[in-house]
């Protein structure tokens, strides 16, 4: 066992007297981190951010507005294509801008108007790296890395802003890394950075824009819910405290769990839960990165739990609840309405096609295909509507065959199970004579090894076989409001059932089509027209769904056994009820089974009538 040992790391390096620079990554959370260390380590009377000046009051105005996140769109008149910087509160730049502004430390833009138009994009370490060995440490082996290059003339007007105010006041700038080699040698001679031209566009068009929701993880670094909760973290947060990306990871997770546990009443096991962590984990380290993005996360929570989980953890994880209602008047839409990665604004010209500020990372669009169907909520009150007065006026609900011909063979199989676990008890081991009878034990011959003796077994089969089945995953008092029926078999390969479900019509999948799922079913096979078990009042006096379909069970039974499928055995008054009619009752845990199998059994399609099972199999994804 080995512990961790944070070693001391230095969050800024110096650059002249009284002028120290925090070398970050933007948009990351880790240079966000290391931004709020260099400023209460360095303690500056003024922050040098390297955001066009230009944008000044748009940028000061965005500040205000957080935590809804907006983005600045500015150009030159008749100029080039619109330049757009987001108010990603995850941004260095901008968090160092804030915590300066409320510690009443002096805030001062320094970057042009092109700011990085034309620059292409480097590659880097994962930005966790950045405060785990601290900006300063992280610089130099960049520097070592990247190379030597001249100053442009855009850092040369920078360097010259800096060290104007240098000049005036202790400062420090919270810079990209890659400027570091720049601004060391040329803030090396303050008095002769000083004299650097400073140009810049004698007017230009800025606005202050709304985001929507669909732009976020497009102009984010971090994934929206993150940078969400890293706002939360910031409201309570005091002097250098670090935000913790690992756990707040953790707790997306965990909200989705939430969320895929009321939905479907289905809980994420342990197995799953390592084997998603695993899984996010070497995916990660797969793709260069030490931490999971969006990406890893929902492919982690797919691959390991189920569609329904990944697409929950990616709603959360893309969802950022203070910019949820700028949703309407985003005004960034594609003008073809298509769906695309093209961003584009009106700064006073027109509508016209933007691009970041700064290089970023080339996107691609990612098709996850869930197995899950969605549609407008406007399909779905018309269906129910359709449906409930199909139901109501009782013109014929039926089932969808492929998932009566899977539940049924799943019943045949309970059948045989039962029948073998009582099997077992009736098996013998005896000392090899003359006959291998049943078999060879090998347990008990391994046993006796030493002896040289073998050992086999005597399989008695027990009178009678296993008739009706109960398969119960949730018990529920006979006065909750739910949905009680008994169904009839169609054919001969098909049994009479007796269920209760959520309640039916809540949740519309196509027209005509509901899905529900089982709570508990009785199975009487072969079918011979059982009656209605939940109109007979005199079953009521057991007080719950599950401890009703058992006694059901128990007096429609015509063989010796019935079977019990459930998360607790049956109660010792249902037990001695049994005894009375000589019915055996064989329990077999609802664990034992395979969580997926009961999953895919327990999900339910109702129909309205015969003739939606021409159209069902569009709507319902096997």
């Amino acid at each position: 066992m080995s512990e961790r040992v944070d070693l001391p790391t230095l969050p800024y390096m110096e650059l002249s007297p009284d002028v120290a620079m925090a070398p970050t990554l933007l948009h990351s959370l880790s240079g966000a981190n290391e931004a709020r260390r260099a400023l209460f380590a360095f303690q500056p009377q003024c922050v040098a951010i390297e955001v066009p000046r230009a944008v000044r009051a748009a940028f000061l105005q965005g500040l205000e507005e957080l935590p809804r996140v907006g983005m600045i769109a500015f150009k030159e008149p008749k100029g080039r294509s619109p330049l757009v910087l987001a108010m990603d509160p995850c941004d260095a730049r901008i968090e160092a801008a804030r915590l300066a502004l409320e510690n009443g430390i002096r805030v001062e833009l320094v970057d042009t108007l092109d700011a990085g138009r034309g620059e292409t994009y480097r590659s880097h370490p994962d930005p966790l790296a950045l405060e785990r060995i601290g900006a300063a440490a992280f610089a130099e082996q960049w520097m070592k890395a990247m190379p030597d290059v001249a100053e442009t003339t855009r850092q040369k007007i920078m360097a010259g802003r800096i060290a104007r105010l240098a000049g005036e006041t202790r400062t420090l700038v919270v810079a990209d890394v890659q400027h570091t080699a720049a601004f060391r040698r040329l803030l090396a001679d303050r008095k002769k950075a000083a004299n650097l031209p400073d140009i810049d566009a004698e007017r230009e068009l800025v606005r202050l824009l709304p985001m929507g929701e669909r732009l976020l993880p497009l102009l984010l670094g971090e994934m929206p819910y993150l940078t969400y909760l890293y706002e939360n973290f910031r409201q309570q947060a005091s002097g250098d405290e670090q935000f913790e990306v690992l756990p707040a990871l953790s707790e997306i997770l965990n909200k989705a769990s939430a969320q895929y546990r009321d939905e479907f009443d289905e809980e994420v096991n342990l197995t799953e839960w390592r084997a998603l962590y695993q899984f996010g984990r070497n995916l990660s380290l797969v793709r260069g990165r030490l931490v999971p993005g969006i990406y890893e996360l929902v492919i982690a929570s797919k691959g390991c739990v189920d569609d329904d989980f990944g697409a929950i953890a990616l709603e959360i994880a893309a969802s950022y609840p203070p910019n949820q209602e700028d949703q309407e008047r985003d005004p960034s839409e594609d003008p073809s309405r298509h769906r695309s990665l093209d961003l584009y604004v009106d700064v006073g010209e027109g509508l016209d096609r933007a691009e970041p500020a700064y290089p970023r990372p080339e996107l691609h669009t990612v098709e996850f295909n869930f197995k899950r169907r969605r549609h407008s909520q406007r399909d779905r009150l018309q269906w129910q509507q359709d449906f409930a007065s199909q139901y109501f006026f009782g013109l014929g609900i039926c089932s969808w065959p492929p998932e009566d011909e899977r539940i049924e063979n799943f019943f045949d199989f309970l059948r045989k199970r039962a029948l073998q676990s009582i099997s077992e008890d009736h098996t013998t081991v005896e000392e090899f004579t003359s006959s291998m009878l049943d078999g060879l034990d090998f347990r008990e011959t391994m046993r006796n090894w030493h002896r040289g003796r073998l050992y086999v077994r005597r399989e008695r089969v027990p009178p009678g076989n296993v008739g009706p089945v109960v398969l119960v995953w949730k018990d529920c008092l006979l006065t909750e409001q739910l949905w009680r029926t008994t169904l009839y078999a169609e054919n001969q390969n098909e049994s009479d059932i007796s269920v209760y479900c959520a309640p039916l019509g809540k949740e519309m999948v196509g027209p005509m089509i509901a899905r529900t799922e089982y709570h508990g079913i009785l199975s009487v096979f072969p079918a011979r027209g059982i009656p209605d078990v939940w109109t007979v009042q005199e079953l009521y006096q057991w007080r719950t769904s599950a401890r009703l379909l058992l006694a059901s069970a128990i007096l429609l039974c015509e063989e010796k056994y019935v079977a019990w499928v459930a998360p607790t055995p049956p109660d010792r008054d249902l037990v001695e009820y049994a005894r009375q009619y000589n019915v055996g009752i064989i329990y077999l845990p609802l664990a034992s089974f395979s969580r997926k199998t009961l999953k895919r059994l327990r999900q339910v399609h109702i129909l309205g009538n015969r003739q939606a099972r021409t159209w069902a199999a569009d709507y319902i994804s096997d």
